[in-house]
């Protein structure tokens, strides 16, 4: 979000002021022509009903005309950049939307996919963080209570109604709820069962990259060997069962960013982050794996610690743009299963996390889910 870096990616239907801004690297080097589509989905992120000229106004693909080669860093690559919805392209519905980047003219080669959203504003939501209601998981979830204000007349919206509840933009361990109770225009989400808690994890660690030339925070030894930047980080400990820390943080977010040189987007250098992780035993199954924000949360493309007798701990590495990264490490049992964060960086209910909140109304007789709300309870200042 051009305004607010941190914000979700949501657009608002039918507002000119309402943009995404997508940039990306090509670690190619050389100038390629890309294009870009979207595609309507569900809720549930399953790919809607609808045809593509009942939800774009306009053409379904477009090129990425701005491109810039890289000046100076050791690795080089090409910057793009592009806005949307444009003049060309606008959406006409409600909901939850695929961006598709592909090279020009080939549509099956697919280069990445990003999700973001429009919403239709029809409700306006309110709500609260608490330590769960149940005396057991008191010290370690958190409790998302919220009501939904509706400013128009929905269907049975008992059964037509449901809100997805994201912690810190991880959706691997998203909510899906349902309505408690419907008074009036007021839609009630305030459980107290337990299905609107989340483990509450820790505060996120954090290292800052900025610099190549001189080692910040959380950043052991800088060394550019051959043609590679190295960053070696602090080694991490488990905080697992441990008393909690506050921390300032940025709720599992980054930032690309270079106080080395001018401009971030091309001369910012990639680094070869190493992480290492103390731990006396390896795990019995499944795998521990570095995650946030700046991999979408997606264990396949996160970094993947591997344990070392000798050193008695895990180690791990990536390449990553200059800038600053918040960080977690989540053990993943099965990888089509939520990341644990109780096994490394524990569970406390004072964490600060950020939830985001989104509303979605099926229409009986149409064929989508309409998003008729978006809010964030405990929301990290991005601008």
């Amino acid at each position: 979000n051009p305004n607010d870096i941190f914000a979700p990616p949501v657009l608002v239907l039918g507002s000119a002021n309402s943009q995404i801004t997508c940039g990306f690297d090509d670690l190619k080097g050389s100038i390629h022509r890309y294009e870009y589509t979207v595609v309507h989905c569900n809720a549930d992120w399953t790919q809607s009903r609808l045809w593509p000229n009942e939800y774009i106004n306009g053409i379904a693909e477009d090129r990425i005309n701005d491109a810039k080669p890289s000046f100076g860093p050791r690795t080089p690559y090409t910057h793009y950049t592009f806005q949307f919805p444009t003049s060309s392209m606008q959406f006409t519905r409600s909901g939850n939307y695929l961006l598709k980047v592909f090279e020009e003219s080939n549509p099956a080669n697919i280069c990445f996919t990003l999700r973001f959203y429009v919403v239709e504003p029809m409700t306006a939501i309110t709500g609260t963080v608490t330590k769960s209601s149940s005396i057991e998981q008191r010290d370690a979830m958190q409790e998302v209570d919220f009501q939904v204000t509706t400013n128009s007349n929905l269907i049975d919206p008992r059964s037509n109604v449901i809100a997805y509840v994201i912690q810190n933009g991880r959706e691997d361990n998203s909510l899906k709820l349902k309505p408690k109770q419907v008074i009036g225009s007021i839609l009630d989400f305030n459980y107290d069962n337990g299905e609107n808690n989340f483990p509450a994890g820790n505060e996120f660690r954090r290292f800052n990259l900025s610099s190549v030339r001189n080692a910040m925070d959380h950043v052991s030894t800088i060394s550019v060997i051959g043609d590679t930047c190295n960053a070696i980080l602090v080694p991490d400990k488990p905080r697992a069962f441990k008393s909690y820390i506050s921390e300032n943080d940025v709720n599992g977010n980054f930032l690309p960013n270079t106080i080395d040189y001018q401009n971030a987007n091309t001369e910012g250098e990639y680094v070869k982050v190493k992480f290492f992780l103390a731990l006396s035993m390896p795990v019995s199954k499944g795998q521990i794996i570095v995650n946030g924000r700046f991999c979408q949360w997606d264990p396949t493309s996160g970094f993947i610690m591997k344990y070392n007798p000798s050193l008695k701990g895990f180690i791990g590495e990536g390449l990553l743009k200059q800038g600053y990264y918040d960080y977690m490490y989540l053990y993943y049992p099965e990888l089509n299963k939520p990341g644990l964060t109780s096994l490394v960086e524990g569970d406390y209910s004072e964490t600060q996390n950020e939830y985001q909140l989104f509303v979605y109304y099926h229409k009986p007789g149409e064929v989508y889910d309409r998003l008729i709300g978006t809010g964030v309870i405990g929301k990290t200042k991005g601008n």
